[in-house]
């Protein structure tokens, strides 16, 4: 029985727990937002800045395979509302901080990183927590509602921290986004999250034919690599996010090459909105039955929509290309979680799901080192007026400022589509739904 004054399991559940997150994503979106532009105004230091986003990258990425075996072990309604306490705690010592006037750049770089650490606690097991109170033909909605909050976050984030930082300045803002730690919390002790049952552990659950004994199943890495169509999931998201990591940083040098500010920050958050959009669909849709050619399908589009930003130097061309590949991620992020979600025994998937995360998202901070010496030393060099490439890449996509940028999208989107059919020529990968039996048979939750 549930205990009284919390909610059932189900859609309902998941829902109020969504809305937490969301406040929550928002609150800490506007205070990251509002972070870089003050400490970007007191040093005037591109690379200062830019570190501010690698403390916050990398402690999530590091923690992951810990807090999935937390997940796993322990109470994941309990992790969840520690790892909000915990960044609710470090508002406080932020807010001491900007209130006190003593903080400096160096200050933010743990302040940070020990908000991503708790972070790194959330994703993991907010999605193991997420099968146990979704019944699993709900999995692939419930995966599209949180695509659709954090993409609001990302569109709402930067408009409404550049409003507040004239209004209430940064302890405002961080006094509301203690605030929205709090609100999450909250909408998490009203929940109840049931824990996996006995049949739903792999101990007690019989071993495939073609599988090692379940009780030899409690690495993650381990259950992941005896099952090749999962496996092969894991390096095609991992090469897709090294060419997404690529991009995304060469988005605003690309556009601020031939137009102002103003238009980069249009273009921003039009192709920000395809997320929303998407997330939308997936959320009243639910997807397919057969999820991996749609995900494969939309990954081809992405490749030929990278190719065609590249084209010429057009913000309209920019951003519908951005908006339509944004809009395809959703479906893909979704599909792809509820395949993990049903092929995963519960009590392991904080555990595989970390290791998700640490490997699918491992290549994005490389795709993000190498892309600024490549597009400096190699491609804008060659795309120059009087390059190596100026007459005969150039005469297709012009020559001079970030036309080099725009010829590593060209290369990038067809590096995807080869991607996107070659993984399709993967009989493992291609079959996966049917040859990997379900590990969630009906799901705890309900509608």
């Amino acid at each position: 029985m549930s205990s009284p004054g919390r909610s059932r399991p189900g859609m309902g559940a998941f829902t109020l727990i969504w809305t937490g997150q969301v406040i929550s994503l928002l609150g800490s979106g506007v205070v990251a937002f509002t972070l870089g532009v003050v400490i970007f105004r007191a040093s005037g230091s591109v690379t200062r800045f830019a570190m501010l986003q690698l403390a916050s990258a990398l402690p999530f990425l590091l923690l992951s395979p810990l807090a999935g075996r937390l997940a796993d072990r322990f109470d994941r309604r309990l992790i969840l509302i520690l790892a909000q306490l915990g960044g609710g705690a470090v508002n406080l010592v932020l807010y001491r901080l900007v209130a006190d006037g003593d903080l400096t750049w160096w200050h933010a770089y743990p302040v940070v990183a020990t908000s991503s650490a708790f972070a790194a606690f959330t994703v993991p097991t907010l999605g193991a927590a997420t099968t146990m109170l979704v019944a699993k033909e709900h999995l692939a909605r419930a995966s599209g509602m949180l695509q659709m909050g954090a993409s609001l976050a990302r569109i709402v984030a930067p408009f409404l921290g550049g409003m507040l930082l004239d209004v209430v300045s940064l302890p405002g803002i961080v006094v509301l986004n203690f605030a929205s730690y709090l609100i999450a919390a909250s909408t998490l002790v009203l929940v109840r999250i049931p824990p996996p049952t006995p049949e739903q552990r792999p101990a007690s659950r019989p071993a495939p034919a073609a599988a090692e004994p379940a009780g030899r199943e409690a690495s993650a890495w381990r259950f992941i690599r005896r099952r090749p169509g999962l496996f092969y999931l894991l390096l095609l998201f991992a090469a897709l996010n090294f060419t997404i990591g690529m991009v995304q940083v060469l988005l605003a040098p690309m556009i601020l090459s031939f137009a102002p500010p103003r238009t980069l920050g249009l273009v921003m958050s039009v192709a920000w909105s395809g997320t929303l959009i998407g997330g939308m669909v997936m959320t009243v849709w639910g997807g397919p039955q057969r999820r991996v050619p749609l995900i494969l399908g939309v990954m081809a589009l992405q490749g030929a929509l990278l190719m065609l930003g590249g084209l010429a130097p057009s913000a309209p061309l920019i951003a519908g290309a951005a908006f339509f590949f944004l809009l395809g991620m959703p479906f893909q992020i979704a599909s792809t979680q509820a395949i993990w979600q049903r092929k995963t025994p519960p009590a392991m998937q904080g555990r595989v799901f970390a290791v998700r995360v640490m490997i699918g998202g491992s290549s994005i901070p490389l795709a993000q080192a190498l892309a600024g010496p490549l597009a400096d030393e190699i491609f804008e060099p060659l795309m120059d007026e009087g390059g190596a490439l100026a007459d005969s890449v150039g005469r297709l996509i012009g020559a001079g400022d970030g036309r080099g940028i725009a010829l590593i999208y060209l290369l990038a989107g067809l590096f995807v589509l080869l991607l996107a059919v070659a993984a399709g020529r993967l009989r493992a990968l291609r079959r996966l739904e049917e040859e990997i039996p379900d590990a969630v048979a009906g799901g705890e939750g309900g509608r």
